[in-house]
């Protein structure tokens, strides 16, 4: 068969499905705006928006409309060889696949529904709050018109397929990306090497992941918490994976929050480390030596980080909202703590680093979830029968 698939920044949440349909031998072509750094051997073609537009004042439904005429005379010459792909998956994001049923009317058409931005209003909004109340409304537009065009359309938690419109959740199946839970594993003897040092599961480690360092996911609660905590234990190591850099944040994309810390947060820069972007087998390293995951993120895109720490065995402390307590029970499965109480957040690590073996039973619990309801090949499975029109 042949597909097509559509994301400004392949392979993203299509890796799995795209390395098994590479097995198989479908053929694939890959439509995005950035080249992938992915070694998957299937064609890609570039489309993007035209140079000098400012993404950040630019309106967002010119924006979807601009960039969907990219991705169409991206993928036109490809008709013109006789391409027909038999299925398209769309990552439903700024409207690249706005006008894909007019190359390619008789495909089968799946979106990936990540994110419905909020629109509820209130009486009395003053003038810069209509405005982004406005833009939300553009910015889903792609959205509108990716659903309209659906055969099938799934989105990975319940939370996020919440976000929608009531009318449209009946026909969003819930299937998230899938976890590789063979990779990450529970492994005691792990090491991770950085900076001339070997941490292990002996060194009192707590982590913190994510793309940027910005308030979405909670990197200014986490930096001052780690402060506090510190201060209180002199034997506390901290290990960031992440960039600096804003990735979610309203506004203008750019820096991130690294300077704020260091100029604003009185934490030890000698027991914290800066890791920048991992490779994904030392990632798992650095989970696999962690005592405890801190994930503050507010309610949002449940990260895949916080259930690769969950498969690797790690207790979690994280934000008490809806994405979380999909995954954690507190006690149960992790370790929940009120969101944005930096003092509640540094007592419970202290006191969750205190004893290596005090969280048996939650970590165990926390794998079996993983293994129950995201383990990859399930996962996957899940989606291929929806992709291949088989359910939905």
């Amino acid at each position: 068969m042949n597909y097509l698939f559509i994301h400004d920044a392949l392979p993203g949440q299509f890796k799995h499905l795209l390395k098994e349909l590479l097995i198989e031998g479908h053929t694939i072509v890959g439509a995005s705006r950035t080249r992938t750094s992915s070694k998957l051997p299937f064609r890609q073609v570039l489309y993007d928006l035209p140079e000098g537009v400012d993404t950040s004042k630019a309106d967002p439904g010119k924006i979807a409309v601009t960039l969907g005429l990219a991705c169409y005379k991206a993928l036109r010459p490809l008709w013109l060889e006789g391409f027909r792909p038999d299925v398209i998956v769309s990552h439903a994001g700024r409207g690249a696949a706005y006008f894909i049923r007019d190359l390619f009317p008789n495909a089968r058409f799946v979106t990936y529904l990540e994110w419905y931005v909020a629109t509820n209003s209130k009486e009395g909004l003053e003038q810069v709050e209509i405005a982004r109340h406005n833009k939300a409304h553009l910015l889903n537009m792609a959205l509108t018109q990716e659903f309209a065009l659906a055969d099938a359309a799934l989105s990975p938690t319940y939370t996020q397929r919440a976000q929608f419109p009531a009318l449209w959740q009946p026909a969003i199946n819930v299937l998230h990306d899938g976890i590789d839970t063979v990779l990450y594993q529970p492994d005691p003897d792990a090491r991770f090497e950085f900076g001339g040092r070997t941490f292990t599961r002996s060194d009192k480690i707590i982590t913190y992941a994510a793309r940027g360092m910005e308030h979405t996911r909670g990197f200014p609660a986490f930096m001052k918490a780690i402060a506090l905590a510190q201060k209180a234990d002199p034997n506390l190591e901290v290990l960031i994976a992440a960039a600096d850099r804003i990735c979610y944040d309203p506004g203008a994309k750019g820096v991130g929050l690294k300077a704020w810390a260091e100029a604003e947060v009185d934490y030890d820069p000698v027991r914290t480390h800066f890791l920048g972007v991992l490779k994904e087998v030392e990632f798992v390293k650095f989970l696999q030596v962690s005592r405890l995951h801190v994930y503050l993120s507010q309610p949002f895109v449940l990260s895949w980080s916080l259930l690769n720490a969950m498969s690797v065995g790690l207790p979690v402390l994280a934000s008490d909202n809806a994405p979380v307590r999909e995954v954690i029970a507190d006690g149960e499965t992790g370790y929940l703590v009120s969101e944005g109480d930096v003092e509640a957040v540094a007592n419970r690590i202290v006191d969750l680093t205190s004893n290596l073996d005090a969280h048996t039973e939650v970590q165990a619990a926390a794998r079996a979830l993983v293994l129950e309801k995201y383990e990859l090949k399930k996962c996957v499975s899940a989606i291929r029968t929806l992709v291949d029109g088989k359910a939905g």
